[in-house]
């Protein structure tokens, strides 16, 4: 199997929603219908003492929550269960690493800050609770900073798209309200290395959005999917995006408007689930190119370019291959995946069965 499991993470007492890394890949942030985000600590694959980074030892102390399965043991760090009032629908770190952003059912945006003092791996983490914004009419369902960490992008059962701004001392600022979708908005994700947003909509399409003349505009509306668009991940390569839906597939999209454009998109190729079967998330690592999907079948699959098909990408007909496919991933919905930004082989999930899971992946042959 070239997916393998190294750990289990218990302690959500309800489903989990969603997973993210933290920018350096030794932490990882869960949250889900408890009200609670959990902040993990990775384990080293070193043996003898940890270290933090201003080099002392580990004195291992802490709640060893994470069952080991030749992964190490992974440790509860922080619990934050007092911003929100309802599910927690997404949490992302900042590019800074300092900062939670989370979203809930209640309609609120909370923005969490890592005190310093106890910024230490391995240790216990406190944070504060530094922002709470509001605007949103209905449940709020994902959120996103851009590169630099100066613009916080939020979505809505009300089918609006939210940009803030964020100003010192931790106060943010609506830049703009965008209304172009017909339905509840599922997803919204900038672009790794430009100010270009895109969102996935129950009205079963995406748009891209750009900042146009001191406000934000609708450049593109991508209709593909014949059912809700779930979720969506830019490539390893900047003008390739992958988004997955209800419809039970993933579309491979090239953006066809030339360099550094994101106003016109190609559809280049549709990879189908088992049954059809809903696909809740997707994410394109940008180190090692594995497409990771999971959905509503209970199963994780990766997908890989075919090496035997390497100029597929150039003309415009990349073919992908499914290198791992695994049932019963989680005992129920697998809800959202993400590759580590650092490991490439590591991939955490998060699942209907109240577990966050971490994988290894290797190809076939290594």
């Amino acid at each position: 199997m070239s997916l393998k499991r190294l750990s289990v993470l218990t302690g959500h007492t309800d489903r989990v929603w969603h997973v993210s890394w933290s920018p350096c890949g030794r932490y990882l942030a869960s949250c889900g219908g408890d009200r609670a985000i959990r902040v993990w600590g990775a384990p080293t694959l070193s043996s003898g003492p940890r270290t933090d980074q201003d080099g002392d030892k580990d004195d291992r102390n802490e709640e060893e929550a994470g069952q080991e399965e030749g992964g190490g043991t992974w440790r509860l760090l922080a619990t934050l269960g007092d911003g929100q009032t309802r599910t927690v629908r997404c949490c992302e770190w900042s590019p800074c690493g300092n900062m939670l952003a989370a979203v809930s059912f209640d309609s609120t945006c909370v923005i969490w800050e890592l005190q310093p003092s106890r910024a230490q791996a391995g240790r216990e983490m406190e944070w504060e609770l530094a922002a709470s914004v509001e605007g949103h009419e209905h449940e709020a369902k994902c959120v996103a900073w851009n590169r630099g960490g100066t613009l916080l992008a939020t979505c809505s059962r009300d089918k609006s798209v939210w940009i803030w701004e964020c100003l010192q001392d931790n106060d943010f600022e609506c830049l703009s309200v965008l209304h172009g979708h017909d339905q509840d908005v599922k997803f919204v994700r900038f672009h790794p290395r430009e100010d270009v947003l895109f969102s996935a909509s129950y009205d079963d399409t995406l748009k891209v959005w750009e900042e146009e003349e001191d406000d934000w505009a609708c450049v593109s509306t991508l209709k593909g999917h014949t059912s809700t668009v779930w979720g969506l991940s830019i490539g390893s390569r900047d003008d390739g995006m992958v988004s997955c839906s209800d419809d039970g597939t993933l579309i491979v999209w090239k953006a066809a408007g030339g360099a550094g454009r994101y106003d016109k998109w190609r559809q280049l190729t549709r990879l189908e689930a088992p049954g059809k079967a809903t696909v809740y998330s997707v994410d394109w690592s940008r180190e090692s190119g594995a497409i990771a999907s999971g959905g509503a079948d209970d199963a994780i699959r990766i997908y890989v370019e075919d090496v035997e098909d390497p100029q597929g990408w150039a003309l415009d007909t990349p073919s992908f291959v499914c290198e791992a496919d695994v049932p019963g991933a989680h005992d129920a919905d697998v809800n959202c995946v993400r590759w580590n930004p650092v490991r490439p082989d590591l991939l955490a999930s998060a699942g209907d069965d109240q577990a966050v899971r971490i994988w290894s992946f290797r190809r076939r042959g290594e």
